[in-house]
């Protein structure tokens, strides 16, 4: 039985996540800020924030103004003592609200830090009251919250103004998000608010589905069919993952990338991939991450034309670490591997998210 190749063309916030994060780091690195980095802090700067809280400036544990039990864990910035607390919790950006409705913990507030639309969709079903600056964090805000307990990931903006800003509002705990590890997230999230067996509960079921497909791939011989993963940065220009959870949902399913792309798998960068050398990826199943406002080689979706492939844009992308986007690769594996089908688009997303907050259920 012949397969077509078929080229999927997926938008996705996690590449405009990882490229602001690589750029900032980059920055970091020579000594230089981003344009983004010195707009916050000048914003904080101006902003009317509040003085840190006594003892708290340069410390490592801020004072507990929440009353009741503390914890002591280890976040993304070291040892911090915060809240244990389920309520009076603020999240900094969309991806930590995320982690914490898939908890069963409603944030009282969120900052729109990505501003992209499928968190938004998600806040609004779950009815989480949002701010959103114009194009960048809104520290003004921030600094005017009545929270208990503030949560927020690693992304260097955030980190640079936790000290100066942030632990004057609330004691804040950060999670690693840079590293790609959604269970360390989830897990250090859940010791903060009490919710460990629910978390564990939510890592064992995204475990089963992913098994359950890679059965299910077999059972239909397809277990070896090759599988090409990319994606194209801010300026349109190809990239090959240097891992992932794509990348690692791609293997444990049986599906076999490339050895171009194997090669680079661990590597300390992504690897760049001219549009020439796109052939050398030719596989039966590609797929090409992308987000909305990337600028694609205009060549992309005329490539292999004359074999049928289908090109199909998305609203969503399969790079975000989080059972979210689990979900979304296992579904558009089944769709495009075994059934033939079309992918997620953008409106499903309230569908997958559902299924989400039903999977720590589906294991008891």
């Amino acid at each position: 039985m012949s397969r077509r190749p078929r080229l999927l063309l997926l938008l996705s916030l996690a590449l405009a996540i990882a490229a602001a994060c690589d750029d900032s780091d980059a920055d970091d690195a020579a000594g230089t800020s981003t344009p983004a980095t010195e707009a916050a802090t000048a914003e904080a700067g101006t902003a009317d924030a509040p003085e840190p809280a006594a003892g708290t400036e340069g410390d490592t544990e801020p004072a507990d103004d929440a009353g009741g039990d503390t914890i002591t864990v280890i976040d993304a910035t070291g040892e911090v003592t915060v809240p244990r607390t389920t309520e009076g919790i603020a999240t900094l950006e969309e991806v930590s609200a995320l982690n914490l409705l898939m908890l069963g913990v409603t944030p009282e507030t969120s900052s729109l830090f990505f501003q992209e639309p499928f968190p938004l969709a998600i806040l609004d079903a779950e009815g989480v009251p949002v701010n959103a600056g114009e194009g960048e964090l809104n520290v003004e805000y921030i600094a005017t919250l009545d929270a208990d307990l503030l949560v927020a990931i690693n992304h260097p903006i955030i980190t640079e103004l936790r000290d100066p800003i942030f632990q004057g509002v609330a004691p804040l705990v950060i999670t690693d998000f840079l590293a790609n590890d959604w269970v360390a997230q989830l897990e250090l999230l859940a010791e903060v608010t009490g919710t460990e067996e629910r978390a564990a509960a939510l890592i064992a079921a995204v475990d089963q589905q992913i098994e359950t497909l890679a059965a299910d791939i077999d059972a239909a011989g397809m277990t070896g069919s090759t599988f090409s993963y990319l994606f194209a940065n801010f300026d349109g220009n190809l990239q090959i993952p240097n891992g992932g959870l794509a990348v690692d949902i791609i293997d444990a399913v049986g599906l076999v990338r490339p050895d171009s792309e194997l090669a680079v798998d661990g590597a300390d960068d992504f690897e760049p991939l001219s549009i020439e050398l796109l052939g050398e990826h030719d596989a039966e199943f590609m797929v090409i991450g992308a987000r909305a406002d990337a600028e694609l080689d205009p060549t992309i979706p005329d490539l292999r034309t004359d074999d049928g492939v289908d090109v199909v844009t998305n609203d969503w992308g399969w790079g975000v670490e989080n059972p979210i986007t689990a979900l979304w690769i296992i579904e558009d594996i089944r769709r495009i591997v075994l059934r033939g089908e079309e992918p997620l688009a953008g409106d499903d997303i309230l569908d997958i998210w559902n299924r989400v907050l039903a999977l720590p259920d589906s294991t008891s």
